[in-house]
């Protein structure tokens, strides 16, 4: 059960005064609190305190439960970032590698198109595998499946090779 014992909890900048002093208090299972308080009076350091992030000079306290932490400046490094962008680079090791990974396979998959257009050099071409790969990239986000973009594109190459393959031979746009 999530819980949070704090008991005569002290800090003080590194040479200054205390902070606070003697802060105590319980948030007990199902329960929810605020700390509301004004300006510089201690309210993110205590949570600082809590996540681990600082030390306090006195008291103690135990969280029960699983403890997760977002900076309070959580994105402003990138303030133009869009808010996916911004869960990435604050999510956990592992969470935050999948997030990348699946970030450079969806460009990946609309480049690839954009690269079949370019190396055929045909307008004819590259609009519509364009169009093709950000339909993809839309089908993955719909499904949070790659599955389904993989058995797509699949389908799309099949249908494109029996077409090469039942027009060949025969007069094309380009003469």
């Amino acid at each position: 059960m999530s819980s949070i014992i704090v008991s005569g909890l002290e800090y003080a900048p590194p040479g200054r005064d205390s902070l606070f002093f003697d802060v105590s208090f319980t948030v007990g299972p199902g329960d929810r609190a605020v700390l509301v308080g004004v300006n510089g009076i201690g309210k993110s350091t205590i949570l600082r305190i809590l996540s681990g992030e600082l030390q306090p000079d006195e008291g103690e306290f135990a969280l029960g439960g699983t403890v997760l932490t977002m900076a309070q400046d959580a994105g402003m490094a990138a303030p133009d970032a869009t808010l996916r962008e911004m869960l990435i680079e604050v999510a956990p090791p592992a969470l935050r590698a999948a997030g990348r990974a699946l970030v450079a396979a969806e460009a990946a998959l609309a480049g690839t198109s954009l690269l079949f257009g370019a190396i055929h050099g045909s307008i004819l071409t590259f609009l519509p595998l364009t169009f093709l790969g950000l339909m993809f990239a839309v089908l993955y986000e719909k499904t949070d499946s790659l599955l389904a973009p993989i058995l797509s594109h699949a389908l799309f190459n099949a249908v494109n090779f029996t077409y090469i393959v039942l027009t060949a031979g025969r007069p094309t746009l380009s003469g």
